[in-house]
């Protein structure tokens, strides 16, 4: 038999086990353990280097003093993190984690460690984008420089201060009827009040926020603590509108023509409609003169008439009564063409109703959006890329296909093709 002693350098600072007498030429695994504060560095065998592998593997052949020898550890853990949220985005030395971000350091050294700003969150599917983001304000330790160079001499955290804020859209129900002031960022718990204004045809209901009802009351205090779509619904009360039940969307668009406009009508949803009612008034300075109103091929031949109300001209009705097909789907029903001797100085500005009866002669007011410029898809009041977006991913449709949509079908002709890119393009950022 041989005997094994085992030991480490320096002297004490754990046990390596395997200790003992052993049969000559027994084969024995020795491992070194992980200390805190020490690096494994390297076994001694007879005072002879046996590597530097942590685990050693000897056979015993004759007595033997095994040693593991470690030195004293020169890493250190810098750790970047954030507040008041972790899981958010930071660097050390270019390289993105979320946070908290622990990389080993050697002891002395230097590294750039970031908080990447401003990043954003969709955290609410009633509001449109993402609605929440953070952004750097400064180092817990007071310094604001960001990008910022640290040196590491002993465990360290560094943690980013970020300012959280929530995106509060508004908008009103029937939607387009006035503008809900308050839209925007705020910084989180932030108090807001909204007020709705008064709207003519229509009294004001109570307050959806994010889908709940937030009360009666014209003025709305919210404490502003996530993302918040505010709607203030309004009762329709114009004399068409009584107490018809909302179903469908009638979308009025607006487009120069030569010395005028034409007022484009499409609907969506209004299945198994025979007849209809339109009401349009002008709200600033623009008057309706030499009114025709056309309808599209597809929909041609109905019995349709026009009426432009009192002596300012300042309304208009389209009637089309007992429809000899009952229209479904997304229709362009045609435009209004309003022309004048006299350079027109202003868009028409609108308001109005937009009613319908079926077949079984059961009536429906339909929510009207009027968007004032034709081009205007997502009616942010102007033509640019998100607009184009929206145009290109129907080009090349027509009526029937799943990707048509009439509000893209400038020239009121079924399809959408060179003639509305033609108009689109013209009317860029209008």
């Amino acid at each position: 038999e041989c005997k094994v002693e085992t030991a480490t350098q320096p002297s004490g600072i754990t046990t390596i086990a395997g200790s003992g007498w052993y049969i000559q030429n027994t084969n024995k695994t020795f491992t070194a353990p992980t200390v805190t504060g020490y690096t494994f560095s390297h076994w001694l065998v007879n005072g002879d280097n046996a590597g530097s592998s942590s685990s050693l593997s000897l056979k015993i052949d004759n007595p033997k003093k095994v040693v593991a020898v470690y030195n004293t550890s020169t890493k250190h853990n810098l750790t970047v993190t954030t507040t008041p949220d972790t899981n958010l985005k930071v660097k050390i030395d270019g390289v993105e984690s979320p946070s908290p971000f622990v990389k080993s350091v050697d002891k002395g050294s230097s590294h750039t460690i970031q908080a990447v700003t401003p990043q954003e969150k969709d955290l609410n599917n009633l509001v449109s984008g993402t609605d929440m983001r953070y952004t750097f304000e400064k180092w817990t330790d007071g310094n604001t420089a960001n990008p910022r160079t640290v040196t590491v001499n002993s465990d360290v955290t560094y943690t980013a201060q970020m300012k959280v804020e929530y995106k509060v859209e508004t908008a009103t129900q029937p939607s387009g009827i006035t503008t809900i002031s308050g839209s925007g960022w705020y910084t989180a718990n932030t108090y807001k009040t909204f007020t709705a204004p008064t709207v003519t045809g229509y009294t004001f209901s109570h307050w959806l926020v994010n889908g709940d009802n937030a009360g009666s009351s014209s003025s709305l205090s919210l404490k502003i603590d996530n993302p918040k779509k505010v709607v203030a619904v309004y009762e329709n009360t114009s004399q068409n509108s009584g107490s018809l039940i909302i179903q469908g969307t009638a979308n009025v668009s607006m487009q120069e023509f030569e010395n005028g406009f034409l007022i484009w009508l499409r609907i969506s949803g209004c299945n198994g409609m025979k007849a209809f009612e339109l009401n349009l008034t002008a709200t600033n300075s623009f008057t309706f003169e030499d009114i025709v109103f056309s309808s599209p091929n597809h929909i041609a031949g109905k019995k349709w008439s026009i009426v432009a109300n009192n002596l300012q001209k300042k309304i208009v009705s389209v009637e089309a009564m007992s429809l000899d097909v009952a229209i479904n789907g997304d229709q362009t029903l045609g435009y209004i063409l309003c022309k004048t001797s006299t350079q027109i100085l202003d868009w028409p500005i609108l308001s109005g109703t937009f009613n319908w009866s079926d077949t079984q002669d059961k009536a429906y007011s339909a929510e009207l959006l009027i968007v004032h410029y034709a081009t205007d898809f997502n009616r942010d009041n102007e033509v640019t890329v998100g607009d184009l977006g929206f145009f290109a991913n129907r080009y090349n449709s027509k009526l029937g296909d799943p990707k048509w949509n009439p509000i893209c079908d400038l020239s009121g002709d079924g399809k959408i093709d060179f003639d509305d890119l033609s108009y689109f393009v013209n009317h860029w950022k209008h």
